[in-house]
């Protein structure tokens, strides 16, 4: 649960600077380039503290091979993040809707890790998905076809990131500084490998030397933050339990600072969305669910007790 809540905290810092360098980027080809030092950031630290701790680099196959996959996907959830700022996301509600992840999250938890559902678990679900409604404004059916592109583009860093915390689970007792050496490049790999697609001679702006100084930044950040969330499941945490700690305090944080630093709007809707979502966790999490029955129980007891 620390863990997870040390990841919140780090996730919110990188959005947060994914969110500034969308605002002052002018192209793909930018923030190609700053996906790609941030990977870099991560494959240098990740080997000096993986040699300075005598860590085998050369791990097992499966586990290269799933931080290899992990560095795909989140390359492309970098990118995907830096241009839902491009064109003008809500810091709260791009959160929201990557905590969505745990949506899928269940599902390969149950389908691929034999980790099956409790009953308590789909009422949850439903509140996490009536948040969502808030969240988004309380949309009809036709508004959510005429709903902003960045919106769509949350959507795919959802199921991705969902992907990456499969990944993760698979692979959870890699060492998390071989994980980001790994992962860290791939993903500079899968930048060099995109970059010509969308560099040109118009393409690096005014702007360009402090996009890659912010990239530096959360390139330490992702460090931290993936040692965390490697952390977590190496204390043996479920996916959907684990994004539900995840994505409660994220969520938080991330209207919060929206509203401070980014100009984003705090509504009711917005504070709707997040009270169901923490209710969606307080029924889903198993501690938390019987700390809420023992409350009430001791609380019918009592007046019991006194009648």
């Amino acid at each position: 649960m620390i863990w997870t809540i040390y990841e919140a905290v780090t996730r919110t810092a990188a959005r947060s600077f994914l969110n500034i360098v969308g605002r002052v980027s002018s192209s793909l080809a930018e923030v190609a380039l700053a996906t790609t030092i941030i990977g870099f950031v991560q494959v240098t630290i990740g080997f000096i503290k993986a040699r300075s701790l005598s860590k085998n680099l050369l791990t097992k196959k499966k586990e290269i091979v799933g931080a290899c996959a992990f560095g795909v996907l989140a390359a492309i959830v970098t990118i995907l993040g830096f241009r839902v700022y491009m064109l003008g996301g809500d810091l709260g509600v791009d959160t929201f809707i990557t905590t969505l992840s745990i949506i899928p999250g269940l599902f390969l938890d149950w389908w691929i890790f034999k980790h099956p559902p409790e009953k308590r678990h789909w009422p949850a679900l439903i509140l996490a998905l009536t948040a969502a409604y808030f969240i988004l404004g309380r949309p009809s059916l036709g508004d959510v076809l005429l709903l902003p592109t960045w919106i769509g583009l949350s959507f795919i860093s959802m199921f991705l990131i969902a992907g990456n915390q499969g990944i993760s689970q698979a692979i959870k007792d890699i060492d998390p500084f071989v994980k980001n050496f790994w992962g860290g490049l791939t993903q500079v790999v899968t930048m060099l490998i995109f970059l010509p697609f969308v560099y040109n001679s118009e393409s690096i702006g005014k702007n360009f030397l402090k996009i890659m100084l912010v990239a530096v930044c959360v390139g330490v950040i992702n460090v931290c933050m993936w040692y965390f969330n490697q952390k977590s499941y190496n204390e043996g945490a479920y996916i959907a339990l684990k994004k539900l700690v995840l994505n409660g305090t994220f969520l938080s944080l991330a209207v919060i600072t929206g509203v401070l630093f980014f100009g984003n709007t705090l509504t009711l809707d917005k504070v709707l969305g997040i009270l169901l979502f923490f209710v969606s966790f307080s029924i889903w999490d198993e501690k938390s669910w019987n700390f809420i029955k023992s409350r009430v129980l001791h609380t019918k007891k009592k007046v019991t007790v006194e009648n």
